[in-house]
């Protein structure tokens, strides 16, 4: 096709894609990037919804908790996918505020996707929601400077049904323990996990 205004509307097209998945944002002197999901990522489906029963003494659930980890030494990458529900009003402040802790020194934070999914309709919420990165000076208890960043995700009209859909990859590892690995990992929620992944690969 060599209509100039097909050219021009695919190069537009391809240039919002570029910036959209290759963006560094900067808050408070700290900075995340936005990104596609790594390709070695196995995709995990969360549970179907109707098959689901729903406990109304709960306030929210989280549908899917699924870590996957790529160990390659300091080139280690963490990938997180949580999909949760708030199943009340209570259930909206657990689920409506998203914390990420990272460490700039040696790891970058890099956002996929934050989603609310209602009535099937996805709605993006990486332009709309509040992104702040916040430093944790040092540790209350040992008072020891740790360096850890926090990002703050707090997302916009979220309502009690509607699902949240969180990606993201803390990339790199600390240096400190060279190619060992060791990692702690949350399997019990104080809201009910109905589906956890786990996934380990190392080269």
């Amino acid at each position: 096709m060599n209509d100039p205004r097909f050219l021009v509307v695919f190069s537009l097209i391809f240039c919002f894609v570029s910036i959209c998945h290759g963006k560094t944002v900067k808050t408070n002197g700290f900075e995340y990037q936005l990104g596609s999901v790594p390709e070695w990522v196995t995709p995990v489906e969360t549970p179907d919804l109707d098959q689901l029963p729903e406990n109304k003494q709960d306030a929210s659930r989280i549908l899917l908790n699924d870590r996957q980890f790529n160990v390659n030494g300091e080139k280690s990458e963490e990938y997180t996918h949580l999909v949760s529900q708030p199943l009340s009003y209570q259930g909206l402040e657990q689920v409506a505020e998203i914390y990420i802790r990272f460490n700039p020194e040696y790891q970058d934070l890099v956002l996929h996707d934050i989603s609310i999914i209602r009535d099937g309709e996805k709605i993006d919420q990486l332009n709309k929601a509040k992104i702040e990165l916040i430093q944790r000076e040092e540790d209350l208890e040992q008072r020891l400077y740790v360096g850890i960043v926090m990002a703050y995700i707090i997302l916009k009209d979220v309502r009690v049904g509607d699902i949240i859909d969180a990606k993201y990859t803390r990339k790199g590892a600390n240096p400190v323990y060279g190619d060992h690995f060791g990692k702690e990992v949350v399997v019990a929620w104080e809201s009910p996990v109905l589906k956890t992944h786990i996934r380990l690969i190392s080269d």
